[in-house]
């Protein structure tokens, strides 16, 4: 994914967002919870490991970590999702424009492959344009 800045959560939630992540959200219930994913470092790319959590009220976090044991917390992003017809839309608060979005395709109900629908020739990592991230699931003891 391409969020890199870390957001005030509060602090730039608009009164408009906050109306709008409602009970009429479309939201897709299998991308709901804790999952992780990694960009492999490259000759371009450096290594970044992240965390999302997208609850059910259209609200998510994504943590992104400079390490695989996320130890080394590099920045957060937190904002609104939604999902309709297989897209994953993601907004920031104080972002302009449309919100970011991938095609998803759940390859099992605990892994998915997110590809961008807007490749960003800008971006610091090409390869970021798909990614397979796979769901936290908590070990009961």
């Amino acid at each position: 994914m391409r969020f890199v800045k870390t957001v005030g959560w509060m602090a730039l939630m608009g009164a408009s967002m906050a109306a709008w992540a409602s009970s009429d959200t479309p939201i897709d219930n299998r991308l709901v919870g804790v999952w992780e994913g990694q960009r492999e470092p490259s000759q371009t790319c450096k290594y970044q490991s992240h965390t999302v959590t997208r609850m059910p009220d259209g609200k998510f976090v994504i943590t992104y970590y400079a390490d695989p044991q996320h130890t080394h917390k590099v920045g957060e992003v937190k904002g609104l999702w939604w999902a309709q017809d297989r897209t994953l839309f993601m907004q920031s608060p104080g972002s302009s424009g449309k919100p970011d979005s991938y095609r998803y395709y759940m390859i099992d109900k605990n892994t998915v492959r997110l590809e961008n629908t807007d490749i960003d020739l800008t971006a610091e990592c090409q390869e970021d344009n798909t990614q397979i991230d796979s769901r936290v699931v908590m070990q009961e003891e």
